[in-house]
């Protein structure tokens, strides 16, 4: 016999642990305990890690589908070649893409994999008394059943067929877990403008839709007067800057409203969604329990001829979705939603509270600083007061439509435009900067008069009172809602006294 090496000696001893090795993992596979998915040997079954198909149809060849389930059950049926509704639903506006979706599934069913090739111990896998049956029609008569149970640990359901013996994991179900309400459009509202504005950059053409509401009218319980604006509709001259801005409130205050503070207050009426539907056909028993009999907020919007109602009930609560006896102790119950219905529409939706911004929008929150803003080519005299001395200039437009220009005068002295145009600037920069609440007495320290070119045009008057606080009450009109600062009032005086010498004005 030949003398083994060191060298051959290694590989030998080197083969035999990688045996032992491999012997030992075998053994260890064969003695761990079965997963749940595995076959149950015990019942002669086994089973497959590769989906199942169970039904081989055309999308368009589902008929019907029948489903109940822990919500209530409902008939999804065929409408047309290839679409489907609930007639339960009749008269509102149904998401018919649900319905494609749940079609689609049923026509071509497929099992993850069979857990068990025989049923026993249904009442294991929630499959004694199922919470969810589908059951399918088709055009050629035949029929399925799904019988859909409780959660598998690791994804799925448990899930069994009519007339088929095994015990099947499905990842499907959620196509069935709706309630009929799901059905329901969660569009509020969605109203397009009729007009359109196009414009050209870099060669193409782009279309962007105005939505300018005529009036906005916010009513709400905690509100002593109501917050009301009106698009504004005076015209102005391309050389005068001076615009207000697209709405003008009336109340509480007479002022303009800051487009730039506005938001979403137009803009969400408009394009408004609900997270949910929660009732359809209310009877009046449920809208008041709702709060929507005496609602916290009712909104109405006039828009090209045509008024829309939104009104905004009670909030709705974690409470309304948890289960009460697995609260944990000091669990504070956090609003999901308001109860929100509108006019024409026997629906009552569940919005999110940052879809409603008119449940806590106050006046001051949208107004402009400019209480008024003449334009200067309309103005026939401006009179400033103060100091027991009036200053009446007449701004005196003159020239072609297509070349207008100001002979501004100051007692029968004409001014330089210019420098007029700069006091004038001056003036209109009195802002107001707050709300006022108390009434002003005694006489106003400053007042601001403009009267107007066309005679059918109301005078305007600012009225400015000392408050005794630090501040000046400014009124617009007799309204004297609005507060304003002393140094604004200073610096027209400083101006005044610079614009009557027929010098520039210092804009600070």
């Amino acid at each position: 016999m030949a003398k083994l090496n060191k060298k051959t000696i290694r590989l030998i001893v080197g083969g035999g642990i990688l045996l032992v090795l491999a012997v030992a993992l075998v053994l260890l596979l064969l003695l761990l305990p079965k997963e749940e998915g595995e076959a149950n040997t015990s019942s002669g079954g086994t089973s497959s890690d590769t989906s199942v198909k169970l039904v081989e149809q055309e999308q368009a060849d589902v008929q019907s589908i029948h489903v109940k389930n822990s919500m209530g059950e409902y008939d999804i049926v065929l409408s047309g070649e290839s679409e489907w509704k609930i007639e339960a639903l009749d008269g509102f506006e149904q998401e018919s893409s649900m319905y494609s979706l749940a079609a689609g599934e049923i026509a071509a069913l497929s099992a993850d994999k069979i857990l068990y090739e025989t049923q026993e111990e249904l009442e294991k896998y929630g499959l004694d008394n199922p919470e969810t049956v589908v059951t399918a029609a088709f055009k050629d008569g035949s029929t399925v059943q799904m019988n859909i149970g409780s959660e598998v640990p690791t994804g799925g359901n448990y899930m069994t067929i009519e007339g088929k013996d095994p015990i099947y994991i499905y990842s499907g179900k959620s196509y069935f877990d709706y309630k009929l309400t799901d059905f329901v459009s969660t569009t509020v509202f969605d109203i397009e403008s009729s007009e359109t504005t196009s414009s050209t950059e870099s060669g193409s053409t782009t279309t962007e839709e105005t939505q300018y509401v005529d009036r906005m009218e916010i009513t709400r319980t905690d509100l002593s007067k109501p917050i009301v604006f009106s698009k504004y509709e005076e015209e102005t001259d391309e050389d005068n800057i001076y615009i207000g801005g697209t709405y003008r409130m009336t109340s509480p205050s007479d002022i303009f409203v800051d487009d730039s503070k506005i938001g979403t207050t137009v803009t969400g009426f408009m394009d408004l969604y609900a997270q949910g539907v929660e009732i359809l056909n209310p009877t009046q028993a449920q809208i008041k329990e709702r709060g929507l009999d005496d609602p916290a907020a009712t909104v109405r919007v006039t828009f090209e001829g045509k008024t829309y109602t939104l009104k905004i009930g009670n909030a709705i609560t974690c409470e309304a979705t948890d289960d009460p006896d697995s609260l944990e102790s000091g669990h504070q119950h956090q609003t999901v939603g308001y109860n929100v219905m509108r006019d024409g529409t026997d629906i009552i939706y569940n919005v999110s509270e940052s879809s409603l911004p008119w449940l806590t929008l106050e006046a001051d929150d949208i107004m402009s600083v400019f209480v008024v803003l003449p334009n200067i080519m309309d103005v026939k005299k401006v009179t400033v007061t103060f100091d027991g001395k009036a200053y009446a200039f007449e701004p005196g437009k003159t020239g072609s439509e297509d070349d207008e220009y100001l002979v501004p005068k100051y007692e029968g002295k004409t001014l330089e435009e210019d420098y007029f145009k700069t006091y004038y600037q001056i003036l209109l920069s009195v802002y107001q900067t707050g709300v006022n609440t108390t009434a002003a007495t005694g006489s106003p320290m400053m007042t601001i008069q403009y009267e107007y070119l066309d005679s059918s045009r109301q005078t305007d008057k600012l009225e400015f009172y000392d408050n005794g606080a630090g501040a000046y009450i400014m009124s617009y009109n007799g309204n004297m809602g609005f507060l304003t600062r002393v140094a604004y009032l200073n610096s027209i005086k400083e101006a005044t006294a610079m614009i009557i010498q027929n010098k520039e004005p210092v804009i600070n």
